[in-house]
């Protein structure tokens, strides 16, 4: 198994400097001359025959802590409105309900799995009909209080 260099690769990304900088682990199928026929995804347009220059074995080692690159979704509200982040250090910080009325559709999917949690926001059919307009609402006393469930 080895890992790629993205170096010469067009992955579509803004910045080179913060991009992957090497992808796989990807297997090795033969060896052609100097360079090695790697089995790639066909996702990836690049030729499978690559120097060695461009390969590192691959370890078998877990990442560190703080080097898993996907960040997880926040998963559970409580009475206040706090959302907890999984794989993250305990965050200190409140987030009002307000804060995601931009995003009311990822706010609905949420109450909907999980429907034993405080809420929805009074307000998200209002947020969900001004986001299918494409406008921006103002400011609302309501748009921090829950809907009473039961």
């Amino acid at each position: 198994m080895v890992m790629v260099s993205t170096k010469n690769w067009n992955t579509g990304r803004p910045s080179k400097k913060l991009d992957y900088q090497w992808a796989g682990p990807f297997q090795v199928l033969a060896k052609e001359g100097n360079a090695f026929r790697i089995e790639l995804p066909a996702s990836i347009k690049v030729h499978p025959v690559i120097n060695p220059e461009y390969l590192r074995k691959a370890t078998t080692m877990e990442p560190l802590p703080g080097q898993q690159a996907e960040s997880p979704l926040p998963i559970t509200v409580n009475d206040q409105d706090e959302w907890e982040w999984t794989g993250y250090d305990e965050d200190p910080n409140w987030y009002p309900a307000r804060d995601f009325k931009n995003s009311p559709v990822k706010v609905q999917i949420f109450h909907a799995a999980n429907p034993e949690a405080p809420g929805p926001p009074r307000r998200l059919l209002e947020w969900l009909r001004a986001a299918e307009e494409e406008e921006f609402l103002d400011e609302h006393p309501e748009d921090d209080y829950p809907i009473a469930n039961g």
